[in-house]
């Protein structure tokens, strides 16, 4: 089966480095299972996995985005503060 896939989609040369590059792969390899031209058992039940570990996938990289969104605004609320720690020094030093 993995020989089928392979040769029909991208996978494996796709480099599975991030949730979002795994969530690709299943998605691929879900859409070689729904292909059959018959219900077969077994591949309903590596439907029923791959569309399990997909799901987790999907979760995984919505969560890789939304940190990197909070890492970016931590970094600019850092940048914010060393500002005005800046302009406080500043004034303080004029008086």
């Amino acid at each position: 089966m993995l020989a089928d896939i392979a040769r029909l989609t991208r996978w494996p040369a796709l480099p599975l480095k991030t949730a979002a590059d795994v969530q690709e792969m299943l998605q691929q390899v879900a859409a070689y299972l729904i292909a059959g031209e018959r219900v077969e058992p077994r591949r309903v039940t590596a439907l029923t996995g791959v569309a399990d570990r997909l799901l987790k996938a999907m979760s995984l990289a919505q969560l890789d985005e939304e940190l990197a969104s909070v890492r970016s605004e931590n970094e600019a609320l850092k940048a914010r503060c060393a500002e005005y720690e800046r302009l406080l020094e500043e004034s303080e030093s004029g008086w």
